[in-house]
């Protein structure tokens, strides 16, 4: 019964009846996914990732919100993972929150996990209007930015990342099969809607900062959003393109990747009308396929044609190296 009704189009609409059935099917699928196993959770996905991955959990969050998951288990989501936030401020990760949890592991090993975090608790905020829970989430958020701020801040307002901590983490960093060192796009435009929304967390519900508070400790993030913005356009707005990553050395790396989508997915402000064009035309030239979207160019020298080709190579290679990812479609 309970299933039954997740499933009733009358939770939400949109006039198309195939459209209801399939909307309807997620929900329930999405519900098989929600568990209780180190506090609430999502799993990955069935049957490999029997896990809660922090980056996947909180990207599916808006969407899930939109197709009806409750305020209540959004929330009991949100706080299983900040409940594990590091909290030591001599880590280098102080502030980050866990991109896995298991009963047995709880590992950090993501630079854009917390911003994942703070995005979906801009967008529940945003769609819930609990003020209550903004605030007890906002010195969640102010660590994130302090931590950042303090161990991942380069002089020029960017966030820094090995080559591993990205999305793209095939080989992990040990042995990245896609190094996107040590300035990614997305990790940006994330720390970007971060800073922002720890902005107005900062100036709604208060909190205590590197010595400030209130409109004070907004005022900082706001100045450091604005600094990334002005270093973002000089640095990564290179003639026609947006490129994916800065090298470590600070050249514009050249590979078509579909990572731009994702920027302007979490922080459409950061790119005037222009640039957000120069990014679909890109893709839509690059990485867009009718099956979904390419995680490489097909013309890179570094493209895997196939996720199983093992007489050729490991299937881990081809993960961010040209295999297709459903997800990006919505970006």
């Amino acid at each position: 019964a309970r299933l039954a009704g997740l499933a009733d189009p009358a939770r939400l609409s949109t006039g198309v009846a195939r459209d209801d059935r399939a909307l309807a099917w997620a929900r329930v699928s999405l519900d098989n996914l929600v568990m209780e196993q180190r506090g609430v959770g999502v799993y990955a996905g069935f049957y490999w990732f029997t896990t809660y991955w922090g980056r996947d959990t909180f990207i599916v969050l808006p969407g899930a919100l939109a197709a009806g998951l409750d305020f209540a288990t959004a929330r009991g989501i949100l706080r299983s993972f900040a409940a594990y936030q590091d909290r030591n401020p001599a880590s280098p990760r102080f502030g980050r929150v866990p991109n896995f949890v298991t009963v047995d592991q709880v590992q950090y090993a993501s630079i854009d996990g917390t911003w994942w975090f703070v995005r979906a608790l801009d967008e529940y905020w945003r769609r819930s209007g609990d003020e209550a829970f903004a605030r007890e989430m906002t010195p969640v958020v102010l660590r994130a930015c302090e931590g950042a701020l303090a161990h991942a801040v380069d002089a020029e307002g960017f966030l820094t990342h090995g080559d591993g901590e990205t999305w793209m983490d095939g080989g992990g960093e040990q042995h990245p099969y896609s190094p996107r060192g040590n300035r990614a796009v997305e990790a940006q435009a994330l720390f970007h809607r971060g800073l922002l929304t720890a902005a107005k967390l900062a100036a709604s519900c208060g909190g205590e900062a590197a010595g400030l508070k209130g409109d004070d400790l907004a005022r900082r993030y706001t100045v450091a959003a604005r600094r990334l913005e002005n270093a973002f356009q000089q640095r990564f707005v290179v003639g026609e393109r947006v490129v994916d990553h800065l090298n470590p050395d600070g050249s514009p790396d050249a590979q078509h990747r579909p990572n731009g989508l994702l920027a302007l997915l979490v922080s459409p402000q950061l790119f005037n009308a222009d640039q957000r064009r120069l990014i679909v035309e890109e893709n839509r030239e690059h990485t867009v396929t009718p099956w979904g979207v390419r995680s490489l160019d097909a013309a890179d020298p570094n493209y895997h044609p196939r996720h199983l080709w093992l007489d050729r190579y490991y299937y881990d290679e081809a993960y961010h190296n040209g295999d297709v990812w459903l997800w990006l479609s919505g970006a």
